[in-house]
């Protein structure tokens, strides 16, 4: 955590207009996108939801982080145990990124698990059939 601190320090001094050459970009955003991982990591499943909770995924230039952005929100809701909202961000991960449902282990344990335990709950039956979960 205090690592995270240092970088959201450390941020606040990169020019918000990146060189054209720059290859490497950190920005709040991404700070703030690896910060909700950390936290939900760590369980701190709430307050991964709340440090994330201004993140937008337009504030991304690709469409990875965006993904990224909502399954790490939708691994802090199943911890939590809120079926329907995980199953809303795994939709919405699959909209902007479909790789980082279909291709990420974890997330597509989770898929499976929602369907299996979940199988009413809004969402995910859209979800299991977007992502080939048996």
């Amino acid at each position: 955590m205090e690592l995270m601190a240092d970088a959201e320090r450390a941020v606040l001094r990169v020019p918000s207009e990146p060189e054209a050459r720059t290859v490497f970009t950190v920005t709040p955003a991404s700070v703030g996108l690896y910060g909700v991982g950390v936290l939900y990591s760590l369980g701190e499943a709430g307050a991964a939801l709340y440090s994330g909770r201004d993140l937008q995924p337009g504030q991304f230039p690709t469409a990875e982080p965006p993904g990224r952005l909502h399954t790490d929100r939708a691994r802090a809701w199943w911890q939590l145990g809120r079926p329907e909202q995980t199953a809303v961000e795994l939709a919405a991960a699959h909209r902007e990124a479909p790789g980082e449902v279909r291709d990420r282990p974890s997330i597509r344990r989770i898929v499976t698990d929602l369907a299996r335990r979940h199988p009413n709950a809004v969402g995910v039956r859209d979800l299991r059939a977007a992502t080939w979960a048996r």
